[in-house]
């Protein structure tokens, strides 16, 4: 598969053929869907929760990722839905309280994949939930590719 590839039509004169090289950007997501892919149960779904940083690039291959598995009803998208708490007291600070965010995802992640950006590069890595599919990989990453 192809993302992002530009096609240049409706020219007059002779026609101009679609460029056949892959940018590095196209290449990574093409190398990252290859590998959730493989990770496909037999018996069940993955549930892949895509999360991302700032970037053209990183926004671009996260759309990418998405649409790889548009039509695939083994593969669905976790959502994050961020909603208040009810105040607790502030150990730090006597008398005061903190309002806190309670995060809920649904369904419940069999992977997490994180796409960003820095440097000019792109990144796109993957790990397992953990207990807090939000916070730092307790298990280090399965896989991490990257744009050279």
């Amino acid at each position: 598969m192809l993302f992002g590839c530009d096609y240049v039509s409706g020219q007059t004169g002779a026609a101009k053929p679609a460029k056949s090289a892959m940018n590095a950007a196209d290449k990574v997501v093409n190398d990252a869907v290859a590998r959730l892919k493989s990770m496909l149960p037999r018996d069940g779904r993955l549930v892949i929760l895509l999360t991302g940083g700032a970037g053209d690039t990183a926004s671009s291959a996260s759309a990418s990722l998405r649409s790889a598995f548009s039509g695939e009803p083994k593969v669905v998208f976790a959502r994050v839905e961020q909603k208040p708490a009810a105040p607790v007291s502030d150990p730090g600070a006597p008398g005061q309280h903190v309002n806190p965010v309670q995060f809920r995802i649904d369904p419940t992640p069999t992977v997490v994949v994180h796409v960003s950006e820095s440097d000019g590069k792109l990144y796109v890595a993957a790990r397992a939930p953990g207990r807090d599919p939000l916070g730092p990989p307790e298990q280090g990453w399965l896989w991490v590719l990257n744009t050279p």
